[in-house]
């Protein structure tokens, strides 16, 4: 499979602060990679570094064998395309003008959006099921439907690699399933998937591959078999989760039972 993305390693943060330690780890096309981590890990920065947007302190980004610093924006454009926990626009577009900004960064310069840039931005409304909202303005639809409209966005950018941070955070179960069943999808046709979560459940989904913070700063990477374990879940969150089996015979995760305090004696 082709080499999308090699981080080498790689320690990110700010002003020369890092939020983990050295980390390997590579995506391929066709690959998910699932990254989870408690609150305040760096899981954003993470991928504002993969972006650009933040240096590294140390290491190396690579995008398809090419150092990330000898990219132009045009040339990352054609990489990745990048949807943050809150999608923000300046202005209060319809869902149709926000998703087409998605285009702009493969224009070249002084150009204006032609007849493939619709059709692209038509075929990520269709498959995002936001056809009857493109001409509602952002303002007028619900947090859940805004993070649809920014994927959609990304998917008519036409990267290889998508990177979302936390693309189901704010969605309800079955628009949750969903995205995630559409990521997959999207991986099958060959591109790169990069997201976080809180829930393992949603890695177990869809995710091949997987990066774990873990206490003390230390980041692991490997399969999701590997890495989605009770145990090293356990450690990276510090609570006790518990794997169960699903009627159907898959395995979920679920955090334990509230525990008896020392010393407490439970009644008969």
């Amino acid at each position: 499979m082709t080499e999308l993305l090699r981080a080498t390693g790689l320690r990110f943060g700010y002003r020369g602060r890092a939020l983990a330690r050295p980390v390997d780890f590579a995506l391929r096309a066709g690959e998910v990679l699932v990254v989870l981590g408690p609150n305040g890990s760096g899981k954003s920065t993470l991928f504002r570094t993969l972006a650009g947007a933040v240096p590294p302190i140390e290491g190396e980004v690579r995008w398809s064998v090419r150092p990330l610093g000898a990219m132009s924006p045009r040339e990352l454009a054609g990489e990745l395309a990048w949807v943050p926990q809150q999608p923000a626009t300046a202005f209060d577009l319809d869902v149709h003008r926000y998703v087409m900004l998605g285009r702009l960064g493969r224009l070249p310069l002084g150009a204006g959006p032609g007849a493939e840039d619709r059709q692209a931005v038509d075929r990520a409304l269709a498959r995002m099921g936001l056809e009857r909202f493109r001409d509602r303005p952002l303002s007028r639809m619900s947090g859940g439907e805004r993070q649809l409209a920014a994927i959609a966005r990304a998917l008519a950018q036409q990267a290889r690699t998508l990177i979302l941070d936390e693309p189901a955070g704010s969605l309800d179960f079955g628009n949750q399933g969903r995205v995630l069943d559409m990521l997959s999808a999207l991986a099958a046709e060959g591109l790169g998937i990069v997201y976080s979560t809180h829930d393992p459940n949603h890695a177990l989904r869809c995710g091949t591959q997987a990066l774990l913070y873990l206490p003390a700063g230390e980041l692991a990477f490997g399969t999701v078999g590997d890495m989605v374990r009770a145990d090293r879940l356990s450690d990276a969150y510090g609570v006790k989760i518990e794997a169960a089996r699903t009627a159907d015979g898959r395995t979920v995760y679920t955090l334990a039972g509230p525990q008896p305090a020392a010393g407490e004696r439970l009644s008969a």
